[in-house]
């Protein structure tokens, strides 16, 4: 789906609340800044991708839509980008840590980030074309890319899958164990989903929290 398909099918409103929730995040990160284009360099176009969650039962969420914001890669060249990769932790993990979560009654927790690509910083000078819905606060300039767009210890058997280990309280919010045993915590990624196996609600809550800065 398109912008324009987007902002004229039945559930405009859904899309146009997702797209502003994203461009709100963006600019929260502070994803871009305003300048004139430098010499010799090119502006590269930026375009909306939509996506509809679904629940168990294959149902679509509403009020769940998703926008993303993603670069035009037909418009990079060498030297604007670098090698890139997006952690996916494989199936085997993900059903072997569920089988150990099982054995050993570990609870389990799914978690979504959004703007999750944010974190990673550019190496090279990038600069975009407004974005459809972006007005700009003055005509002419370009946007200066200031963050990577998609773009604990992990594991060396698969990249995706990052755990922990904790004998003693890694801060005062969490809770110790009952039983005296380690808190632990194995985290599988999926681009921007995630799923948290762990003894303890309180440690998976200072994840979550540590995450969110």
């Amino acid at each position: 789906m398109t912008y324009p398909e987007a902002i004229a099918c039945s559930d405009s409103p859904a899309w146009i609340a997702a797209m502003d929730r994203e461009k709100q995040s963006l600019e929260d990160m502070g994803a871009f800044v305003e300048v004139n284009l430098p010499k010799g360099e090119k502006a590269i176009g930026l375009k909306w991708v939509y996506q509809n969650k679904t629940d168990p039962e294959g149902l679509i969420l509403k009020g769940k839509e998703k926008a993303c914001l993603v670069a035009q890669g037909c418009n990079q060249c060498p030297g604007q980008y670098d090698k890139t990769y997006a952690p996916v932790a494989k199936m085997v993990s993900v059903c072997i840590l569920i089988a150990w979560a099982a054995v050993n009654d570990l609870k389990l927790f799914q978690f979504d980030c959004k703007t999750a690509f944010l974190h990673a910083k550019l190496h090279h000078p990038l600069y975009a074309r407004p974005f459809p819905s972006y007005q700009l606060n003055t005509p002419g300039k370009v946007l200066h890319i200031m963050v990577a767009l998609y773009g604990m210890i992990r594991c060396e058997v698969d990249h995706g899958v990052f755990y922990g280990e904790w004998s003693s309280l890694p801060h005062p919010s969490i809770a110790p164990q009952e039983d005296g045993k380690p808190l632990v915590l194995y985290v599988l990624l999926h681009f921007n989903d995630g799923l948290a196996i762990t003894n303890s609600t309180s440690l998976y809550q200072r994840f979550l929290a540590t995450l969110a800065k």
